[in-house]
């Protein structure tokens, strides 16, 4: 807290001017304590803050009510608080404790500074308003009786006092009614009790005492009214600030939290616009390529379109030149037929021939065996002229040789086969001796050999269609030999496809030995034969029907159990040797046909290398004997085997 007090002495100079008063130093004090001075005045204190113009009126109020109460002498108090934020030189508000001690040093000087000019500022004002202003009151001062009291009155007021004095003297003590903080200006003055004597002799003053005791009793009350407006502003300011500050911590806090919201918020809506915009990216790319593959579909289909019109056109042709063809073949002889001339017979000499193969009967010198189609109609028609096409452009020594045919009735005279079918040796029919292990492997062999032969056709490949052990006959030298192609097919291969085939919806297979591809596209293959193929190897080495057979192999050879179902009739299997036959006929009989073995590259092979294996002499039957002649299948003459 900073103090300054000062005492003003007023001259009696033809000028009239108040002469400087003296000022004293400036203390900060923790405390102030009122005390009287030493020549039995008291102290009048007067705040005064940094607002000069409210504090100027306040310090003429008390001044006035000092003036009228006595001879108080004026100190004006003023709280100086260092300011704890002070501005830097880049126009920011930074803490006291932060700044070097140097700079706080210099700073506190400025303020010390301000202080005091602020302070000298309110020590000139109470010096104005000791001085009388107007000129007649002057001169009633200067020329009034030392004894006399002075009132000087402007507007119902009092102005100033000049109080009566014993030595004479014309210096008297001025005070200014207006000021707040007025300290009374020593002078010489007469006693209190002749002052009191004076005015009761004089009783025209007794008006102007009264007039001045309800002045200083409304000036009291006045103060007291704004000293109590003054602390109940300060209290409501203070509670306001509490409430703004309170509510700006809130506002700061929710501000926060919003602001950590929307951050929060912010990044997951970048996350998923970055998201969305990478999948409309995508779709953007996808939906380019499909429209891609759209055009070139397009074009494609207008393509396959044009392409469709021309094979159509093609096919119309092709189905006029058939017709002409197949009127023309059937006007022409049977001789003419192939690439190997066949004899034709007159319905007459074979009249009474007997159907049955196996029986055969004698004709030119020649055993041979009569096949009599019973089909009338164009199913049989085209079965029989089927059969005599494919026979007659091939020969092979695994494919029964036709010899001749007869148109009326649908007769084919075959080769004699005096062994029968396979079908016959496996069930022993006629008390046939069964057949060993090595006969069987050579019999399928056979069956493999005419296979490929029939698939790999220079002029055009030819589905058997009906392989199974009926249609497999046997020489004399038990040579195994493929017949009955009334429902072989030549294969044709397309622009659209890789693997030759033909489409029919008449099936007339056997149960067991069936495609299960075939059954349900009417698509014949060579994957075909492949599949009754490996149905056979099966039935070679069981001997048991064709029904369930491949999953009853399967079971026995996941159990390792494969020898318990072999056919003992066939003698000792080697194991090693029967297992790989089993994995070849399994692998041929496999639902899908792209997974079967090609018959000329694995089949061939796996089927030559047991062949070739030498028997152990301990286990050398006799009918496994090479024969010392074999007969020939074209002209049926015995050749000697040994040189």
């Amino acid at each position: 807290m900073f103090m300054r007090g000062g005492s003003g002495r007023s001259s009696t100079g033809t000028s009239g001017s108040l002469r400087s008063a003296s000022l004293r130093d400036i203390d900060e004090e923790a405390a102030v304590v009122v005390a009287d001075d030493d020549g039995g005045g008291g102290k009048l204190y007067v705040a005064v803050g940094k607002d000069l113009k409210d504090d100027k009126s306040n310090l003429s109020a008390d001044q006035s009510l000092g003036l009228v109460g006595g001879d108080l002498k004026p100190v004006l108090l003023h709280v100086h608080q260092p300011a704890d934020r002070i501005m830097n030189g880049l126009g920011c508000k930074v803490l006291a404790s932060q700044l070097e001690e140097k700079e706080l040093k210099a700073y506190r000087q400025i303020e010390q500074g301000e202080m005091d000019t602020l302070l000298n500022t309110y020590v000139n004002h109470c010096r104005k308003r000791k001085v009388p202003k107007s000129k007649v009151a002057a001169i009633v001062h200067q020329q009034a009786k030392p004894f006399c009291q002075i009132f000087f009155i402007c507007k119902g007021s009092v102005g100033c006092t000049s109080l009566p004095s014993n030595e004479g003297s014309s210096s008297s003590s001025l005070k200014d009614s207006d000021s707040l903080d007025g300290s009374p200006v020593p002078a010489s003055i007469i006693s209190y009790e002749e002052q009191q004597m004076s005015m009761v002799q004089n009783g025209m003053h007794n008006e102007v005492f009264e007039h001045l005791q309800q002045a200083r009793t409304e000036l009291e009350r006045s103060r007291k009214e704004a000293c109590e407006g003054r602390q109940k502003a300060e209290r409501d300011l203070f509670e306001a600030s509490m409430k703004s500050k309170a509510r700006q911590n809130s506002l700061c806090k929710e501000k926060k939290e919003v602001e950590e919201k929307l951050t929060k918020e912010k990044s997951i809506l970048e996350k998923e616009k970055l998201q969305i915009y990478n999948e409309l990216q995508k779709a953007n790319e996808q939906r380019a390529q499909l429209d891609n593959k759209l055009l070139q579909t397009n074009s494609l289909l207008e393509e396959l379109q044009q392409l469709q019109g021309e094979l159509q056109r093609e096919k119309e042709d092709a189905l006029r030149e058939v017709e002409e063809m197949r009127k023309l073949y059937s006007n022409r002889n049977f001789a003419s037929a192939g690439e190997v001339s066949l004899t034709e017979f007159s319905y007459r000499r074979l009249d009474k021939v007997d159907v049955l193969v196996s029986t055969g009967v004698f004709l030119r010198q020649t055993t041979v065996a009569i096949k009599k189609f019973n089909r009338e109609g164009a199913v049989g028609e085209k079965e029989f002229n089927d059969e005599v096409e494919i026979l007659c452009r091939m020969r092979h020594p695994n494919l029964v040789t036709l010899i001749g045919v007869c148109r009326y009735p649908k007769v084919l005279v075959y080769e004699f086969m005096p062994n029968g079918s396979l079908e016959d040796r496996l069930q022993c029919k006629l008390h046939t001796d069964p057949l060993p292990w090595r006969m069987r492997v050579r019999i399928a062999a056979d069956i493999c050999t005419a296979l490929i032969f029939l698939h790999s056709n220079k002029l055009k490949s030819i589905a058997h269609g009906d392989l199974k052990p009926d249609n497999v006959l046997l020489d004399a030298n038990f040579v195994g030999k493929l017949g009955d192609f009334g429902i072989s097919r030549s294969l044709d291969l397309t622009n659209t496809t890789v693997t030759p085939y033909h489409r029919t919806d008449h099936i007339k297979d056997t149960l067991g030995y069936m495609d299960p591809g075939y059954m349900l596209s009417g698509e014949l293959t060579a994957q075909y034969d492949v599949y009754s193929f490996g149905v056979v190897l099966l039935r070679l080495l069981t001997g048991k029907s064709p029904l369930g057979l491949q999953s009853e192999v399967e079971a026995s050879m996941s159990s390792g159990v494969l020898h318990e179902i072999l056919d003992a009739s066939a003698g000792e299997w080697p194991l090693e040797h029967a297992e790989e036959l089993a994995r070849l006929a399994l692998k041929c009989c496999r639902l899908n046909r792209k997974d079967r073995p090609d018959l000329a590259k694995e089949a061939w092979g796996i089927l030559q290398a047991m062949m070739n294996e030498p028997p152990p002499s301990s286990m050398h039957p006799p009918e496994a004997d090479e024969p010392s002649y074999f007969v020939c299948p074209m002209t049926q003459i015995s050749c000697n085997c040994r040189s």
